[in-house]
């Protein structure tokens, strides 16, 4: 990022590192929020560990998951995806009604999420809570659930911290601040429409209007005359 705004002095440089570490964030998780679609993959284990029989409620142990997709009920806490799919568009209220109303024991069929309201994590990424898990019918034996999520994206904490991402959407994370570094240290139209051409032009399309914004407020904030 440094090498792409041309901010390699040692003695003055623009930005400093801590601002550097921001402004990577910040892209990162304006790039991760409209471009990544990807599903993280969790095993039943990673998620929830065992669902003991008689269990009818069961929370998870990763506060990372943001929406849930597909869900499926296993033997074991290694099989992921190959057990029966669960209902799991179910409401966690009507699978507790038929908890309540048929205490029924077996292989269960229907689950549904319910977000945690009141506990988060401290991390430095945007957490998404905690959620239970409803079950029935209720199990009559030891289960793992296993399902496709989406998750909240791994902030980088420092400067020489890693993104969750491949090496070509690092680098136009790693773009988008330089550009916003360059804009506000006054760098020519042409140094930045040459930073702009590292970037897909799907994701231009999108973000060049939320940088113009980003880069007025910060030089309204400077006490700029705002064009």
């Amino acid at each position: 990022m440094a090498s792409l705004m041309q901010d390699e002095s040692p003695t003055r440089p623009f930005w400093t590192s801590a601002q550097k570490t921001t402004a990577l964030q910040d892209w990162y998780v304006r790039w991760y929020e409209r471009f990544s679609d990807r599903l993280a993959q969790y095993a039943g284990a990673a998620t929830f560990g065992s669902i003991s029989s008689a269990t009818r409620v069961k929370r998870t142990s990763d506060n990372t998951i943001m929406a849930w997709r597909h869900a499926y009920i296993e033997t074991n806490s290694t099989n992921f995806a190959i057990g029966a799919e669960l209902e799991s568009n179910m409401r966690p209220e009507r699978v507790r009604a038929l908890q309540l109303a048929f205490p029924t024991t077996g292989t269960p069929t229907c689950i549904g999420f319910e977000r945690v309201a009141g506990i988060t994590k401290a991390s430095s990424g945007d957490s998404a809570g905690y959620w239970d898990a409803y079950l029935w019918p209720i199990p009559n034996a030891t289960f793992y659930v296993s399902a496709h999520i989406k998750t909240t994206p791994y902030v980088p904490a420092v400067g020489a911290d890693v993104f969750d991402c491949g090496p070509a959407q690092a680098r136009i994370v790693c773009a988008l601040a330089a550009i916003e570094g360059a804009s506000l240290s006054g760098k020519d139209s042409k140094f930045i429409d040459d930073r702009w051409k590292m970037i897909p032009d799907e994701t231009q399309a999108i973000l060049r209007a939320e940088m113009q914004s980003k880069i007025l407020q910060a030089q309204a904030a400077a006490g700029a005359p705002v064009t």
